[in-house]
């Protein structure tokens, strides 16, 4: 490294490969989005990769967008969260439900801190079918509607607190209007 002490760590801004545009993400995230042309990204091996995304269309008035990974019928949360298995049971329970449409739409699904390669241990303390690993997982955003301290999913009949969602006030202020 140059232009600094020795040792010393230095920032190197992620950005989009397909535009060239500034990546959205934290560097504790394990997911990146291109704010220009919805784009979605791991960092695997200090490479970005590609990942395949989608959103459940449920309107209008998202304060978030959740990060959940998906292989075959499984749902898994990506976000942490102190109510994992049943945000897992939830979402694999509501996925043939909700109205799937391919890429990412806003609010962009920022605090992905679980790795795609914990679907299948989650799957498998949840009791859910895992998926074949050959299959990647792909990204599924789920949007989160807040009323004062309480969140919730699109046809779920099951409200969540903001502590069900570690971090919810900080990645509300990723996405906020300006950030």
């Amino acid at each position: 490294m140059s232009g600094g002490p020795a040792g010393a760590a230095r920032f190197v801004p992620l950005t989009c490969a397909a535009c060239g545009a500034d990546l959205l993400g934290r560097a504790r995230d394990v997911t990146a989005y291109c704010r220009t042309c919805r784009a979605a990204f791991t960092l695997a091996s200090g490479v970005l990769q590609p990942l395949a995304a989608e959103h459940v269309d449920a309107g209008p008035g998202a304060a978030l967008c959740l990060p959940f990974w998906v292989r075959g019928a499984t749902v898994t949360p990506a976000f942490l969260s102190g109510r994992t298995l049943v945000f897992a049971h939830t979402a694999t329970r509501q996925r043939a439900a909700w109205r799937i449409a391919p890429g990412l739409a806003d609010p962009l699904p920022v605090g992905a801190r679980l790795p795609p390669e914990t679907l299948g241990a989650i799957a498998d303390i949840a009791g859910l079918p895992p998926g074949s690993p050959a299959e990647p997982a792909r990204l599924l955003a789920v949007p989160a509607f807040r009323a004062g301290r309480h969140w919730r999913l699109p046809g779920v009949n099951l409200e969540f607190v903001d502590d069900d969602i570690a971090e919810a006030d900080a990645l509300l202020a990723l996405v906020a209007p300006g950030s």
